[in-house]
């Protein structure tokens, strides 16, 4: 089976072209490729194919093999991925996702892209079972948690510092099936906000924490907005690297940044 191995801002996955390859079954192979000692590693894989209502489909199963609904560095990878492998001569594309159909603009100087900008959907205050604010308790202490979804479900928290426990704290916040019984993305976001900047760390569910997640972005840019503590444009500083996120003319969250092609190969 032939892969590339690509990443946003360090958020990598193993892209499959599923119309090339046949996989019967992709959590067990997300599980298997996304081991970083046994496998090619990353944080999952995502198969491309084709699609009835857009130029391209995307499919994502996380490296724990469970399937999720949207990713922002997966898609903007994508937009590179079949640009540059001559899929398409587009710059402009579509694709379905299990959020719906998304938009990608990428930006190529001599045939290769180096970045590529998502238009994510528009925010919404609350879960499927529209909470927004709620107070969660984890390891004995409560997180003011703000939920969010921008096509996959997030848990914005506020904190003064990062502590070592942090992403023990947010992988049981993610995992309390009493408020998320799908589990939740968990955003830690430092408080000291300045200059329109965002210092953001993030659990993804079904991965732990990862170097970036254009979706938590989103989602910590939108939250931070609804609450006046940044405008309608804001840089998201991850581990991996920086954000650009913004509000179009209809009010969707466009995240745009950095792409790159780490290898391809065979296994």
């Amino acid at each position: 089976m032939k892969f590339t191995k690509m990443n946003g801002l360090g958020n990598d996955y193993i892209f499959i072209n599923a119309d090339e390859e046949t996989i019967t079954d992709p959590s067990y192979a997300a599980i298997k490729l996304s081991d970083r000692h046994k496998g090619i590693g990353g944080d999952g894989i995502v198969l491309i194919g084709k699609a009835k209502k857009a130029d391209f489909s995307m499919r994502i199963f996380n490296s724990d093999g469970s399937e999720g609904k949207m990713c922002g560095n997966a898609l903007r990878c994508l937009g590179k991925f079949v640009y540059e492998k001559g899929l398409t001569e587009k710059k402009e594309l579509t694709v379905d996702t299990l959020s719906g159909i998304k938009k990608v603009k990428i930006r190529a100087i001599d045939g290769m892209v180096q970045c590529a900008r998502a238009w994510i959907g528009k925010g919404t205050k609350g879960h499927e079972n529209g909470i927004f604010e709620r107070q969660i308790l984890s390891l004995g202490k409560p997180y003011n948690c703000f939920c969010v979804s921008v096509g996959n479900p997030h848990c914005v928290i506020f904190v003064d510092r990062y502590d070592d426990d942090i992403m023990i704290i947010g992988r049981d916040i993610s995992e309390n099936k009493e408020f998320f019984p799908d589990r939740t993305n968990v955003e830690f976001v430092l408080k000291d906000l300045s200059d329109n900047i965002l210092t953001v760390r993030v659990y993804e569910r079904g991965s732990g924490e990862t170097l970036a997640c254009g979706t938590g972005a989103s989602a910590a840019f939108f939250t931070a907005n609804v609450l006046g503590l940044v405008g309608d444009r804001a840089v998201v500083r991850l581990p991996g690297g920086d954000l650009e996120c913004s509000f179009d003319a209809d009010k969707e969250i466009v995240i745009d940044g950095r792409v790159e092609k780490n290898f391809e190969g065979e296994i």
